[in-house]
């Protein structure tokens, strides 16, 4: 068959690959509290907020911490070319589209790296089918790691066809997508060292010094720019999100990410964000796929520099993410290398008859099996989440709450950690700009009471605890009798006043402003529940003032 022949099959099976999930994706889509930051900004600064921030100041039981700040201008655009009020199913549409230009580009670098063919069909097939790219599908936020891959495999393709061409314009292509990538996620920065490889490693060809030095301008210039927008806030420990090489626990967080990826690779086994090696599920299986697969393509390639250039690119385009929390987005990237993998070994099959067709066809049955069970992942997202419930529970008593008044949320269902988000989600799921929302305390079995003591303090008490340390990923307050809280992003002091160190039963709060400008909110629980969302779904909130 021709090079063009294979090169429409290829087209065709890799887009009917990437879209078939189409379905499972957008019934039932909805935003995550993350997605909330990005919209916020973009209502109340279109166009000009490039940076977002991850700030717990405002939660008072998580210990106060550095905020993190993050240089994003090619997410906060491609929100906004969704347009500021652009549906989640539109949101999403994005995210699939981006999904597709990715596996199509993969594709075409299989294409350049084994000739138009068979084995670079299954490439694109198998990574439009991967079940670890769920999460950079069904959560909006997500997709900075497509638009990462986007820019790098763009870069390394429009850089190869430089190479080969000897044309400059293809570079200047390159270049382009280059700052393209930094704009969504420093990991880009990779992408000169990977052109560089290719280059001399796998094509064996030395280009000149000056070849390289747009890239290398474009990085300092990123760098440079960078540093000036993006603060650098208080010290102290950022875990969960980030273990640093030389915290206490840095070497068994990075065995549970390699443990966690390879298996996820492997087997599609799922990934859970910020676990830990004491929670996490070992498939031997999906990590002997992996390894075997390695092993194949080792033990059929020697000498073959491809081989040797895959795993570089696949530990290049993952290191950078070493000290950061466990999550299946951070592979995205890498997972294009060992689909590459799995083109080369194809490429290498030998025999007669139906034994030439042994490896493609085990290929080609692992991509349908990861697809199934990406399918199957991206249906189990259909159900409602905390955000949207949470919306449609405060949404009745939203126009009870007057313009400017601050909020205070006395009983929070659902996941503390959530509590960063929610000012942001309500802002703009409720169409007020104006809303303070904080967080008081979180459910009790018990019977909570709220009292006035004076014209600035009120006092929340429970015979049961109203905070809980059982979800550990952050770190938290001690909370025994005594302990205070102030912080300036606070508009109030917390004080302990009954309480374990673990947990809390009682807790006294001093306002900045008269406790009657305030609107206290509080959560009844409506029944028993198999998940929160379903929980805060039958219960309701009631306006407090007092």
């Amino acid at each position: 068959m021709s090079a063009r022949n294979w090169t429409l099959i290829g087209l065709v099976l890799t887009t009917v690959f990437a879209l078939i999930p189409t379905g499972a994706l957008l019934d039932g889509a909805q935003l995550e509290p993350d997605d909330y930051r990005y919209l916020e900004h973009l209502e109340r600064d279109p166009g000009l907020r490039y940076v977002l921030e991850n700030d717990w100041e405002h939660i008072w039981w998580i210990e106060e911490r550095p905020k993190m700040q993050f240089f994003r201008p090619t997410v906060y655009a491609s929100f906004w070319i969704d347009g500021v009020d652009a549906s989640p199913e539109a949101r999403l549409t994005t995210n699939l589209v981006l999904h597709l230009l990715c596996a199509l580009l993969v594709f075409a670098l299989a294409c350049r790296m084994l000739q138009p063919g068979l084995p670079a069909v299954l490439v694109g097939v198998v990574f439009a089918a991967f079940a670890c790219h769920a999460e950079t599908l069904w959560w909006v936020t997500g997709r900075n790691a497509t638009l990462l891959a986007a820019g790098v495999l763009g870069g390394l393709l429009l850089h190869d066809r430089g190479t080969t061409s000897q044309r400059g314009a293809w570079r200047i292509g390159a270049t382009i997508a280059f700052v393209f990538a930094l704009g969504s996620k420093e990991t880009a920065l990779v992408m000169p060292i990977l052109c560089w490889l290719q280059d001399r490693w796998m094509r064996r060809i030395r280009l000149p010094w000056r070849a390289y030095v747009p890239y290398g301008v474009v990085a300092v210039a990123y760098l440079v720019v960078r540093a000036s927008v993006v603060e650098t806030h208080g010290s102290g420990n950022l875990a969960p999100y980030v273990v640093l090489p030389w915290a206490e626990g840095f070497f068994a967080h990075l065995g549970t990410q390699i443990v966690a990826y390879l298996q996820a690779l492997g087997s599609a086994a799922l990934v859970e964000p910020f676990v830990t090696w004491d929670r996490l599920s070992v498939s031997w299986f999906g990590i002997g796929v992996f390894l075997g697969v390695v092993g194949a393509v080792v033990a059929t390639s020697r000498g073959d520099r491809r081989a040797a250039y895959l795993g570089v690119m696949f530990v290049l385009c993952w290191f950078p993410a070493a000290p950061i929390y466990v999550d299946e987005r951070y592979i995205y990237l890498s997972s294009a290398a060992f689909a590459l993998a799995f083109g080369l070994l194809a490429s290498r099959a030998t025999g007669e008859g139906a034994a030439k067709w042994c490896v493609p066809l085990v290929i080609a049955g692992f991509g349908v099996f990861q697809l199934t069970e990406l399918h199957a992942r991206l249906r189990g997202f259909q159900v409602t989440r905390i955000s949207t419930s949470l919306v449609d529970a405060l949404e009745p008593v939203a126009s009870k709450v007057p313009a400017g008044a601050p909020v205070y949320i006395v009983t929070f269902p659902g996941y503390f950690v959530s509590a960063q988000f929610l000012q942001p989600m309500l802002r703009v799921a409720l169409d007020r700009p104006d809303l303070n929302v904080h967080v008081l305390s979180g459910i009790s079995t018990g019977r909570v009471a709220i009292t006035r003591e004076d014209e600035r303090t009120v006092v929340v008490r429970s015979d049961q605890p109203i905070l809980e340390q059982r979800w550990a990923k952050m770190q938290w307050v001690d909370m025994r009798p005594g302990v205070c809280v102030e912080r300036e992003a606070l508009p109030f002091d917390v004080e302990v006043l009954e309480g374990d160190g673990d947990d809390c039963n009682a807790i006294r709060c001093r306002f900045e402003h008269p406790v009657s400008d305030a609107v206290f909110l509080q959560f009844e629980p409506g029944g028993a529940a198999t998940r929160i969302a379903e929980w805060v779904e039958k219960g309701r909130f009631r306006v407090k003032r007092l």
